[in-house]
């Protein structure tokens, strides 16, 4: 968020966009909304985030901005992800590229200049997994539980309004460990 703020900051003429979640599908809000209102998040198989700021082509006009901010702080070569991960900003048929098999400065600009395909994404998430958002404030929580098997555990790094996210993290870990899951060193 740091680094698209400093991105933003530099003087040009961006515009101020907006983001809404609204309930419809996917191909609803690509039928109904104009061409410059985005479907930018494919959150479940009813609910759809529209967009005129990220996760659109709007972007675009900071990704080159961005992605040289991001070179300064992303180990290089770029690490190659596990098997396990699964990505929300590359449509399936792109996994076995090199863009979604890596954490480069290209997938995370490709990230925000590109629609998130949650629903898509969640289905290849277990039933019993850990899954651990590190979104800001919970912003997945109700998307999660809406689309993952009820056995699943949903961890989160924040919460909005609380300070000290350190210990809310590790009260939240340790509240998971104490209901049912077991944690190894």
């Amino acid at each position: 968020a740091k680094i698209v703020s400093s991105a933003v900051k530099q003087p040009s003429a961006y515009f101020q966009g907006g983001m809404a979640a609204v309930g419809l599908t996917w191909d609803e809000c690509k039928q109904m909304y104009p061409s410059d209102i985005v479907s930018a998040c494919y959150n479940t198989i009813d609910t759809v985030t529209v967009s005129v700021a990220f996760h659109s082509h709007y972007m675009m006009k900071i990704a080159p901005l961005l992605k040289k901010c991001l070179e300064n702080v992303i180990i290089n070569p770029p690490k190659q992800r596990s098997s396990r991960w699964i990505s929300s900003s590359v449509p399936e048929n792109q996994w076995n590229t090199s863009l979604a098999l890596t954490s480069s400065p290209d997938y995370h600009v490709n990230n925000l200049c590109s629609a998130v395909l949650f629903q898509e994404a969640l289905q290849y998430i277990p039933s019993n997994a850990i899954v651990i958002e590190l979104a800001r404030h919970c912003l997945l929580l109700a998307i999660l539980k809406r689309s993952l098997s009820t056995d699943c555990v949903h961890i989160n790094l924040m919460k909005r309004g609380t300070h000290d996210h350190i210990t809310y993290f590790y009260s939240n870990l340790g509240k998971k460990k104490e209901n049912f899951l077991i944690i190894e060193n």
